[in-house]
C-alpha cells in the first residue's frame, strides 16, 4: 500500500514538473514571438511623391516621411521661398533645409509642433498635424511598440530604427547640413546615445547613414527645446522588435508626466 502510495506520489511529481516545463517553454515561445514577427513593414510612398508633385506643382519636393505610431505620412520639401505659398492652406508637410543626397550619411528632417507642446503631450489626435505626434515618443511604453521610421527618396523605400530620444538645445543643433564627416558622425551619435532617455539595443557606428527627426516643444515649460528622434538606416524591408529601457536621466521626464516637479508647470 505505501509503494503504490510513493508510485503515485512520484508520478504526480513527475507529471507537474513536466506541466511547469511546459509552460516555461510556451512563455518562452510567445516572448520569442515579439522578435520574429515584424512590427513594421516597408510600405512604397513614390506615388504619393508624384501625386504632391502634381497636385502643388513644386518640384522643392524631395520625398516622404513616415513615422510608426502616428499619423506622420508627409511630403518633404525643401524649403524655399516658395514652399509656404505652395502649403500656405495645407498643413501636412515636413521640410528639410539642405536638399538630400543619394550619398548623404545624415538628414534632419524638420516639422511644426503648434499644439502638443505642453508638459502632458497628446497621443493619437487625429487632428494634429506635420510632427505634433511626434511627441508620442516621450512615452516610455509608445516606445515599446513604435521604433521605425520610413524615407522615401529618389524612387527608393528606406527603413530606419530608432536609437536616440533626447530634448535638445536648438544652438547645437546642425539645421543645415546633410553630410558628416565619419569623425563628426561618431562624436554625434555618441553623444545622442549618452543624452537618449531610452536605451535601445541598437549598434550604431559612423559607418551608418542617420536620419533626425526634430521638432519644438515646452515640454520642460521655462523655454523652448527640441523634440529629437535619432535613427540608423538598415538594409531590410521589415522591421522588427527590440529592446528598449528607460535610463536614470528619464526620472526627469517622469516626474513631469506626473506633474510633481513645479519647475516645469
Amino acid at each position: 500500500m505505501k509503494k503504490n502510495m510513493r508510485g503515485k506520489k512520484i508520478i504526480f511529481l513527475l507529471f507537474l514538473v513536466l506541466i511547469i516545463s511546459i509552460s516555461i517553454y510556451v512563455i518562452h515561445c510567445f516572448d520569442l514571438v515579439k522578435y520574429i514577427v515584424p512590427i513594421y513593414k516597408l510600405e512604397d510612398r513614390n506615388k504619393e511623391v508624384l501625386s504632391a508633385k502634381k497636385k502643388y506643382r513644386d518640384e522643392n519636393i524631395v520625398g516622404w516621411i513616415r513615422v510608426q505610431g502616428t499619423n506622420i505620412d508627409y511630403p518633404i520639401i525643401m524649403k524655399s521661398e516658395s514652399m509656404h505659398a505652395s502649403f500656405a492652406n495645407n498643413l501636412e508637410y515636413s521640410w528639410v533645409n539642405i536638399k538630400p543626397k543619394e550619398e548623404s550619411n545624415y538628414l534632419m528632417v524638420l516639422g511644426h509642433n503648434i499644439r502638443n507642446v505642453s508638459s502632458q503631450p497628446v497621443i493619437g489626435d487625429s487632428k494634429m498635424r506635420q510632427f505634433e505626434q511626434l511627441m508620442s515618443y516621450i512615452y516610455y511604453d509608445f516606445n515599446e511598440d513604435n521604433k521605425y521610421i520610413q524615407y522615401t527618396f529618389n524612387g527608393k523605400n528606406y527603413l530606419y530604427q530608432i536609437f536616440a530620444i533626447t530634448l535638445a538645445d536648438s544652438s547645437t543643433l546642425d539645421y543645415d547640413v546633410n553630410s558628416y564627416s565619419k569623425e563628426k558622425l561618431k562624436k554625434y551619435i555618441k553623444t545622442a546615445k549618452e543624452e537618449s532617455y531610452f536605451d535601445y539595443d541598437v549598434e550604431v557606428s559612423e559607418e551608418d547613414r542617420i536620419i533626425s527627426l526634430v521638432t519644438c516643444t515646452r515640454f520642460q515649460g521655462y523655454q523652448y527645446r527640441d523634440f529629437k528622434i535619432d535613427a540608423k538606416m538598415i538594409e531590410s524591408k521589415n522591421g522588427y522588435n527590440y529592446d528598449v529601457s528607460k535610463k536614470d536621466n528619464y526620472n526627469e521626464i517622469e516626474g513631469i508626466l506626473k506633474g510633481v516637479d513645479d519647475l516645469y508647470a
